[in-house]
């Protein structure tokens, strides 16, 4: 099992086997500063499990020297959570391959019929601060990407250790984390590199999972699509309409995707700001080139600084396809420095025209980037959103709605599936209420069954919250014996990594599983006997997949 993450909880007791030993082979904390001559990673530090037990024996019970002895997070990219009470890695990680020996059986949380989890051995990555903090993706790929490779080369280490060389264990890796923004059709940068790695090791033989999360962004407000019968005015155009929050301390980002074929050498681009002053207003002269941008200058100010970017890029989504997308990028509406210019709060109007032609070709899809506070930490971010009227908060019974927008309704409800798990090498996990076992409000969704895009779909779902009044699945804390509740996709997709390893272990597997079938058909068949189908209704199976993680009763 291997978990990429933040706050990895890596000398917790229920990651321990009945010995009292370390079940984390490997670790490595990528913000950490190295502090061996001969580090065994390119930066951060690592521990192996010789390393974590001597750390356990060292500090016996008192984690919180433990991990000021280990300087898991104090390093060039500081900003530690480990500290805290609770993290959203130590959440994940318990869930994914937490066992507390001698604890009463619980249905929630399966081991296999020998009673522990000693055979599920372990690997951990916890992510850099910024890397978690920056929650519009940028300057992650790396890092992700390091992860990814450690944790195949580290599996492989393991496999030689307990079955000799050229041998292969299952592998299962948990990677609760996503962004809005992308292509959302397999195509985006760090979706092939992962998806290559992947096939990769299939390829020689080891049998290799990715479990991601949906997203929790269904109702958020952040997808949106311009179709032909929503343009207006002579040059046939249309409004968006992106509202900033007051206070936000962090910069805002939006998408704008031309479909498959299209070109943007006619679309012009109006930015009109809060009180109807035009920051730009023209097309964006691309001259041949693969990327241009423009600076936006609030007009008439005194200062220099911009408050934003525009920008239009020919993005590379295949070794001979790509997608045009423009990307507006706003200031913070408080900035941290006072010298430098805030965007205004309210309802920013991008109004793009002469887009006949374009949509021609398919819609035009606009995402918001993710802008919140990452779990554990206080940025001051405030999520942006599409500030749009059709966009009801409420069905006509009162009810928060659990299916798309009406057509003809800019935002989108379907399609707000996580940009980072939609290619066909990963598994997709949404959220469901235990009680109902209906979805939970948030989980994400990719496109509705009627929709002919190669997008990403909802394979399966586990809980992620008890019920309507009470929010959130049970895991550990950062310490040892500490619980606490954390909702989310991101709580859902480790019930999933751990049910499939307990399928290996138990070899419950089915004999043949055909290769062509795609991951999370794969790992539905894998988990045959654990599931329940979920509703038949087109909308239960856009937003909760083919089944229900938990037996019947």
């Amino acid at each position: 099992m291997a978990v990429i993450d933040d706050g990895i909880a890596f000398a917790h007791e229920n990651l321990r086997d009945a010995a009292g030993k370390t079940r984390v082979e490997f670790c490595w904390l990528q913000g950490a500063a190295q502090e061996v001559r001969e580090p065994t990673v390119l930066f951060g530090q690592e521990y192996l499990s010789d390393d974590i037990d001597k750390l356990i024996q060292a500090c016996g019970h008192d984690e919180d020297l433990l991990y000021r002895h280990a300087s898991p997070d104090r390093g060039v990219y500081a900003g530690s959570t480990i500290d805290h009470l609770a993290t959203h890695g130590a959440h994940v990680l318990d869930a994914a391959a937490g066992h507390r020996h001698g604890s009463k059986p619980n249905p929630s949380r399966p081991v296999p019929p020998a009673g522990s989890l000693d055979a599920l051995r372990v690997v951990a990555v916890q992510l850099p601060a910024p890397a978690t903090i920056e929650t519009a993706s940028f300057g992650k790929d790396a890092f992700i990407l390091s992860a990814f490779h450690y944790i195949l080369d580290r599996a492989d280490r393991i496999a030689e250790r307990y079955l000799g060389k050229g041998r292969a264990l299952p592998l299962f890796i948990n990677f609760s984390y996503g962004f809005n923004a992308g292509p959302h059709h397999g195509g985006e940068r760090l979706e092939r590199a992962l998806r290559s790695l992947i096939r990769r090791r299939i390829a020689r033989g080891g049998a290799t999972h990715l479990i991601m999360p949906a997203g929790n962004d269904f109702l958020s407000s952040l997808h949106g699509e311009i179709t032909p019968d929503q343009l207006s005015g002579d040059d046939r155009g249309f409004d968006i309409p992106w509202r900033l929050q007051p206070n936000d301390r962090t910069s805002n980002y939006l998408e704008i995707w031309l479909p498959q074929g299209a070109v943007p050498d006619r679309v012009s681009i109006t930015i009109t700001d809060p009180v109807s002053r035009v920051i730009y207003d023209g097309p964006i002269d691309r001259s041949g080139l693969t990327i241009r941008h423009v600076d936006l200058m609030l007009p008439g100010a005194l200062c220099q600084h911009p408050i934003g970017q525009v920008s239009v890029e020919c993005y590379r989504t295949g070794d001979d396809e790509a997608l045009w997308r423009f990307v507006l990028a706003l200031a913070p509406t408080v900035p941290d420095n006072p010298t430098l210019p805030p965007s205004s709060s309210g309802t920013w109007t991008v109004r793009l025209g002469h887009l006949h032609d374009v949509v021609q070709h398919g819609p035009i899809t606009c995402r918001i980037q993710r802008d919140i506070n990452p779990f554990g930490y206080a940025l001051g971010a405030r999520q942006s959103y599409f500030d749009d009227p059709g966009d009801k908060a409420f069905d006509a019974s009162g009810h928060r709605p659990l299916g798309d927008n009406p057509v003809g309704v800019f935002v989108r409800r379907f399609g707000s599936l996580n940009g980072l798990a939609t290619h066909d090498a990963v598994t997709v996990v949404g959220g469901f209420v235990a009680t109902s076992r209906s979805a939970a409000l948030y989980s994400a969704a990719g496109r509705d069954a009627t929709h002919q895009s190669a997008s990403g779909r909802v394979h399966l779902s586990a809980p992620s919250d008890a019920s309507s009044a009470l929010e959130g699945v049970l895991a550990a804390g950062a310490r040892s014996g500490a619980v606490f509740r954390m909702s989310g996709t991101s709580v859902a997709a480790p019930q999933v990594a751990r049910a499939a390893a307990i399928a290996y272990l138990t070899e419950r597997r089915p004999a043949h599983v055909p290769s062509d079938c795609g991951a999370g058909h794969e790992l539905v068949r894998l988990l045959d006997g654990q599931l329940r189908p979920a509703p038949q209704d087109s909308i239960s199976q856009t937003r909760l997949g083919h089944a229900l993680l938990g037996r019947e009763g």
